[in-house]
């Protein structure tokens, strides 16, 4: 009997340790020239990835999901769609530099500036409910200066649908609250101070939360991406608030 029992206990927690989707490392990198110098015009990507690798819906809507975030962020051009898998979008980006370096050289007798792409996306948090993942990219296609960004997005275990980031709060009032306060103190600015005045792009002066967050062992992390609370200039904006102050507020975790 006790034998029996064993058996049975051990068999449910390696199915409890099974329910976890896995994830392995794949990496993706091309560029228009071997050895390429920035001064020479040539095109450079770099991109490293987690895919799920189990064989189950819920790994495949991730994967796909994940794609497609990677897609909107890192492509150039103007049909994304045609890049059906990862060593397309990598080969695209290639392809679009060596198509314009040639209309370059052709109308204007010089060579366009250097593209650079780089992107990591990474397992942020896992747990039986949800899974996070976090991409944080980088492009340079000409200009002042490229653009980077982190964007993240959750997932339920079990069915690999995206969740929406407010459905991991139960009042995101208070969850505004809760950060705006954190930011105030971190930016040592006073309540009494209108944060428009203290230069952040803040309508009506009502504090909103950024449309990333992602989670920690120690903090939920609310990231604002360059342009969506302040200037260029100021560059990405984290608040992290400790999970014991907002954990009654966590619906999923």
């Amino acid at each position: 009997m006790k034998k029996l029992w064993f058996l049975c206990f051990s068999a449910l927690i390696l199915a409890s340790c099974q329910s976890k989707i896995t994830f392995e490392p794949q990496h993706y990198q091309a560029q228009s020239k071997e050895n390429c110098q920035p001064h020479e015009g040539c095109a450079k990507f770099n991109l490293d990835i987690v895919a799920a690798t189990d064989k189950s819906t819920a790994a495949d809507s991730i994967n796909n999901s994940v794609f497609k975030m990677i897609r909107r962020a890192m492509y150039v051009g103007e049909k994304p769609q045609e890049a059906k898998n990862y060593l397309e979008l990598t080969n695209s980006f290639i392809n679009t530099h060596n198509q314009i370096k040639s209309e370059f050289l052709e109308r204007f007798k010089v060579l366009p500036p250097s593209w650079e792409a780089t992107g990591k996306c990474r397992l942020q948090w896992q747990s039986d409910r949800m899974v996070n993942m976090v991409l944080e990219y980088y492009t340079f296609t000409g200009g002042a200066h490229g653009y980077g960004a982190t964007l993240s997005e959750f997932y339920d275990s079990k069915t690999g649908q995206r969740i929406s980031s407010r459905q991991l709060f139960t009042d995101t009032l208070s969850v505004a609250s809760l950060v705006e306060k954190q930011f105030r103190k971190q930016n040592k600015i006073d309540s009494k101070t209108s944060l428009t005045e203290a230069g952040y792009f803040i309508p009506n002066n009502q504090f909103f939360l950024p449309e990333n967050i992602y989670l920690t062992k120690t903090a939920v992390v609310f990231h604002y991406n360059p342009y969506e609370i302040a200037a260029y200039a100021f560059g990405d904006i984290e608040v992290a608030v400790p999970r014991k102050e907002i954990e009654p507020l966590l619906k999923l975790k």
